[in-house]
């Protein structure tokens, strides 16, 4: 308390709040680079959502740009380089991307990781294996999948209840 209050005493003495000028601090980065190493002497450099650098006999060539910018990329167990845009994960082939795994919808991921074949991740703190399931694409005729009707503020009473719409959910037509 002692300290909140003395903040705010401050702050009345000079009648306005401090400028952020005098304390000026570097640059912050959210899409540092990172290095990824391969077999041997071989080695990517990745930087989120730009393009891929391979550096191999001593030399560097930028790899084949994917469809979307890659939100991450790595190297299996097995030495082989993946990158994920969030909705595909992408193996190199012969300097070109094949597509090896779809997500149900699009996804950033803490990290990712290929052992034996299998692809891990982290998500919320947790470390998940995915898994081949069923697809979730839409189907022809579904124009509209989901229809926004009203969004609940969090200062609602917990007792709440939606308006009343002319054209309620059961009413719409079915696609």
């Amino acid at each position: 308390m002692r300290q909140a209050r003395a903040g705010r005493r401050d702050l009345g003495r000079q009648g306005r709040a401090r400028s952020s000028r005098s304390r000026r601090s570097a640059p912050t980065s959210t899409s540092a680079s990172r290095l990824l190493p391969g077999k041997g002497d071989s080695a990517w450099l990745f930087t989120p959502g730009k393009s891929l650098v391979a550096f191999d006999a001593g030399s560097f060539k930028r790899l084949p740009g994917l469809a979307k910018p890659p939100k991450n990329a790595f190297v299996s167990s097995e030495g082989e380089l993946f990158a994920s845009d969030g909705a595909t994960i992408h193996r190199l082939e012969r300097d070109a991307w094949l597509p090896v795994a779809h997500l149900a919808w699009p996804t950033t991921f803490g990290s990712i990781a290929s052992h034996e074949g299998a692809f891990w991740v982290t998500l919320g703190g947790r470390l998940k294996k995915l898994v081949p399931g069923e697809a979730v694409a839409f189907r022809e005729g579904c124009s509209t999948p989901f229809v926004l009707l009203y969004d609940v503020s969090w200062k609602s009473e917990p007792t709440y209840t939606f308006p009343h719409h002319a054209q309620g959910p059961l009413d719409l037509p079915r696609t």
